[in-house]
């Protein structure tokens, strides 16, 4: 031990030269950021050369986007890492205080060098750090360069204007050269079989294909039996939920398209692997694959979509007629679209074609798509209802149809008509640019309508099936508020999905939609705080997840836990309801921190957002405080009997801003919280739920009182809710004008029988009195008249005036 004792010095001493050993120094951390600093302003040179040698092409702009993105990232932690060094430099400058003025006794000389020694620290540092930010903004020009450079080379591209085809030169040298492509292509199929005859590669390669081919149908077979049979759109259920029928026309799109989509990819790959398709084949093959999975996939989803022959499957508001009709011709589209690709795609290695048989193909090729987009425009589809006289049936949300409509048909009339007037490239990008939007639109609208239902699934109340809901112990209103966020959430996210892909169909160049991207990640700054949408976001899921576990919770606390105590209902609920606030607190501050906002600036504009709230918001805020006031100091709980502010009825729910109090005439009265802490409350089950129960009663003067006293008190001891301590009594009040008063007092066991007990009493002793001959007097009344002759004199003339009126029905 004591051997052990004497080396733990030496121990220590070489665990910290070890480490000294291995940390680098100050001046090598100096130096390589230095070097990495100067490594970044380097390539950006090198960038600039390249922008000015080298026309800006895709794959150019691509690579140069892609190396400024990693000299940015370099920077910012080389940025990081000199601020970790200046950090405790500043620190020690701080705790030394400001440099002694003139006047003012010197610092010591060990002082003073220490001092200039942190201070050329610190402006060292500082100045790499404004290099970094210098090299930075360098790079963030050259971003903001290419963007621009790549978005005016595309404007020119698309409006470069070629010869015109209402020339017949241009007719005549097109259709020569469309005519050697399409006799090449028609020869490839022919080279095609004389590479891969069986003689030259065997028979292998062929059973290969076949026997993948065959597995892949198979298994397509079976998982689309198995699906359709479960979830598909079945024609015994006459009337599905829109739910049940969204998920049917996922399932039905994604399964009828699986078979043929998953067949051509496999033979495809196949092909290229087993070497049956040569060199100068593939764009052909590869043509042929594309247009099946295209058609496949989108004819498929948008005939589970519209549901033409099960119009009760149908998740489009369209009739049976226009969705057959449209289901028609989105086949049709669908068809020439699939065939335009194979084209495009196989007659790649003849591209790029002369002007001439570029602009046939725009105006040919353009215009048949107009031509099938056509019928899209007619007003069988854009018919909408006539709201009647009481404005039933008018929808609100279709004002905008006839101005979308007015854009399409402009859209679509631009296609033939830009390449008539020889502008090729602009045509190919309205024609691409209308159909891709739709199918881009149709899948955003059919992902939000399948995430919405899932929402709306799995949040539905208690009683409609709600798992979460049930055991969250989720309100219907708050099932309702959850999907209103969840939807709100599920929208912002496919915008954020759906615009870039937006402008990327519509030409907007990746380098231009990746700058935009990047700038709007850097998020926007309010206050000195910067927000950024990442952030956001993941902050708003840490928030809700964290309000979910706290309310799972708090539901275990309330079963497992609280139900098992000896506490009351309102000590109960005031633990839960503060568990409740603690939970919600503690999520806030989840968020805040995911967010990286700083709680100083938090602070200060909390401050000055102080003085609006003293003014403008006095009473919320008087409202909530008094709201924990009642929670800590429990002067009423959930289950009270109070009357307040002349309503009278027991406490269902307190929350943060008011009470909700139930009336016995099963009315919900809103009642503040302040005024439960600044107004006198009645309060029966403060401190006990036993209440005293008066009954007045009056018997005939003449009745035997001590019977009476009997009969009282037997039944008040006969009544189960009766306690016999404290004992009832009976109490001799007064004697009355008609009457001698008494009262039957007695203790029921809880206020909730205070009704059903003075009931059963008045029963009781209702039934006593009958069975004894004890009297109920009626009120009695003693009538002096100062003239009785006057008053039978006038009796008997409005007799005799009475007798004189003729009978109704005589002749008089």
């Amino acid at each position: 031990m004591v051997r052990a004792a004497r080396l733990l010095p030496t121990l220590a001493v070489f665990i910290l030269l070890l480490t000294l050993a291995i940390q680098p120094s100050h001046a090598q951390q100096l130096n390589d950021i230095r070097q990495t600093l100067a490594d970044r302003s380097g390539s950006l040179n090198e960038i600039d050369d390249d922008l000015a040698k080298q026309p800006l092409t895709d794959k150019l702009a691509g690579q140069i986007r892609d190396q400024v993105e990693r000299t940015l990232d370099d920077l910012n932690g080389v940025k990081d890492d000199i601020r970790r060094l200046l950090a405790p430099v500043r620190t020690q400058l701080a705790a030394m205080g400001p440099a002694p003025e003139e006047g003012q006794p010197a610092e010591t000389g060990q002082v003073a060098r220490e001092r200039d020694r942190l201070n050329e620290r610190a402006a060292e540092l500082e100045g790499l750090l404004r290099q970094g930010d210098t090299i930075q903004a360098r790079a963030e020009v050259v971003l903001r360069q290419l963007s621009l450079e790549r978005s005016a080379t595309v404007a020119a591209e698309l409006l470069q204007r070629g010869p015109s085809p209402l020339s017949l030169e241009v007719w005549r040298k097109g259709l020569q050269e469309a005519s050697a492509i399409a006799s090449e292509l028609a020869h490839r199929p022919v080279l095609w079989w004389q590479a891969a005859r069986p003689a030259v590669v065997g028979w292998k390669p062929y059973l290969t294909v076949l026997l993948a081919l065959i597995i892949t149908l198979a298994l397509g077979a079976l998982i689309r039996h198995r699906l359709k049979a479960r979830y598909g759109q079945r024609s015994d259920i006459e009337t599905p939920s829109y739910p049940r029928a969204v998920m049917a026309a996922a399932i039905v799109g994604l399964t009828d398209s699986l078979i043929p989509a998953a067949s051509a990819y496999v033979l495809l790959l196949l092909l290229h692997q087993t070497g049956l398709v040569p060199d100068e084949s593939a764009p052909l093959a590869r043509g042929i694959a594309m247009a099946i999975i295209f058609y496949s996939i989108v004819g498929q989803c948008a005939r589970a979509v519209l549901a033409p022959q099960k119009p009760q499957w149908a998740i489009v508001p369209l009739d049976a007629d226009r969705a057959r009709k449209a289901g028609f011709h989105t086949k049709l589209l669908v068809a020439w679209l699939s065939l335009g690709t194979a084209i495009w795609i196989a007659t790649e290695p003849f591209r790029p074609a002369s002007a001439e048989v570029s602009m046939l193909f725009a105006l040919l090729g353009n215009g048949i798509t107009a031509f099938f987009l056509l019928p899209f425009l007619g007003n069988w589809l854009w018919k909408q209802e006539k709201p009647s006289e009481s404005g039933e049936g008018e929808n609100p949300g279709t004002s905008h149809l006839p101005l979308l409509r007015l854009f399409i048909i402009l859209a679509v009339a631009a296609i033939p008509l830009s390449a008539l007037f020889g502008y090729a490239n602009l045509s190919y990008q309205i024609a691409s640019g209308v159909v891709l939007t739709a199918i881009l639109i149709g899948g955003l609208l059919l992902a939000r309508t399948m995430s919405n239902a899932f929402v709306n699934a799995i949040f539905a109340p208690a009683g409609k099936g709600g798992w979460i809901s049930n055991q969250l112990e989720i309100t219907e209103n708050g099932s309702q508020s959850i999907g209103f966020w969840f939807g709100l959430l599920i929208d912002f996210g496919l915008l954020l999905l759906g615009l870039p892909l937006l402008l990327l169909v519509w030409g907007v160049p990746e380098t231009v939609i990746a700058y935009g991207a990047a700038e709007f990640m850097q998020g926007f700054t309010v206050g000195g705080m910067t927000f950024q949408p990442v952030s956001l976001f993941w902050a708003v899921v840490i928030f809700a997840l964290a309000l979910i576990a706290f309310r799972f919770l708090r539901k275990l606390l309330n079963q497992r836990v609280l139900s098992r105590t000896r506490l009351d209902v309102g000590a109960r609920h005031s633990i839960s309801a503060a568990l409740g606030y603690v939970g919600f607190f503690i999520a806030l501050m989840l968020a805040v921190a995911t967010m990286g906002l700083d709680l100083s600036n938090i602070a200060i504009i909390a401050g000055a957002l102080s003085v609006g709230i003293g003014f403008g918001l006095q009473n919320v805020v008087n409202n909530f405080v008094s709201g924990l006031l009642l929670l800590i100091e429990r002067p009423i709980k959930v289950g009270d009997w109070i009357v307040v502010g002349g309503y009278e009825g027991t406490v269902k729910r307190i929350s943060v801003r008011s009470t909700e109090l139930e009336t016995f005439d099963r009315a919900e009265v809103i009642v503040p919280n302040s005024e439960l802490v600044s107004a006198p409350v009645v309060n029966w089950t403060h401190k006990t739920r036993i209440v005293r129960v008066t009954i007045p009663v009056g018997v005939a003067y003449g009745s035997d009182t001590r019977l009476v006293e009997k009969l009282l008190l037997d039944c008040a001891k006969d009544h189960p809710d009766v306690l016999s301590y404290p004992a009832p009594f009976v109490v001799f009040m007064a004697f009355g004008d008609s009457s001698l008063d008494f009262q039957l007092r007695v203790y029921a066991r809880d206020t909730n029988y205070f009704i059903t007990v003075t009931s059963d009493l008045h029963f009781a002793i209702d039934k006593a009195f009958r069975e004894n001959n004890v009297e109920i007097p009626f009120p009695q009344r003693d009538l002096h008249v100062k003239n009785p002759e006057r008053v039978v004199e006038v009796l008997r003339n409005g007799s005799k005036k009475q007798s004189e009126i003729p009978p109704q029905g005589s002749d008089d």
